[in-house]
């Protein structure tokens, strides 16, 4: 399973366990629903640094596989919009106060710790914004929070060469300068 894959599912797991709603991915070519439910989207993913390198020779022998995995932190953006099919925009199931309670457990030690063994570190968020909008005749009441996050990445297929301890030149390294022919 990739980074993204995992980080996406740890995002959809808890959110729905906090929440209790349907927890889908935006843009998911799928019809509204007229229910209550929440959107993720990933609205930005950038590099921090350079990253590094993480290399295992897996204890082999000279000539052996070794891996070269290349990590990094990247920050991103986590978009978490909350509707609501049917019914007033007031009380403990309107977006807002989902979103208000979401908002609030994240920060629970038990909660930071689910995302941490799950690689991810929410460190701010840019409070909710009422969203709703019209849809026909009636008033469709939804909400939209952002979480900024940190999270460790690394390819799904990791770069493999062979280890090599010494090599010999022969008549080509006279006290240790290379003479080429």
């Amino acid at each position: 399973m990739s980074g993204y894959t995992s980080r996406n599912k740890v995002f959809q797991n808890a959110i729905a366990t906090i929440t209790g709603k349907t927890v889908i991915w935006a843009n998911q070519q799928v019809p509204a629903k007229l229910t209550d439910y929440i959107t993720l989207k990933l609205s930005s993913d950038n590099t921090v640094g350079t990253g590094g390198d993480f290399l295992d020779t897996g204890g082999g022998p000279p000539g052996s596989e070794q891996t070269l995995t290349k990590i990094g932190t990247r920050e991103g953006i986590l978009q978490i919009r909350a509707y609501q099919g049917q019914g007033e925009e007031v009380g403990d199931s309107s977006p807002t106060a989902v979103l208000a309670n979401l908002r609030a457990t994240v920060w629970l030690d038990s909660w930071i710790a689910t995302f941490q063994a799950g690689g991810i570190s929410i460190f701010d968020d840019y409070g909710i914004v009422d969203t709703s909008r019209e849809v026909g005749t009636i008033i469709e009441p939804q909400a939209l929070l952002e979480f900024r996050f940190y999270f460790i990445d690394q390819p799904a297929v990791p770069d493999t060469s062979t280890y090599i301890a010494q090599v010999d030149g022969g008549d080509l390294i006279d006290n240790g300068t290379f003479n080429p022919p």
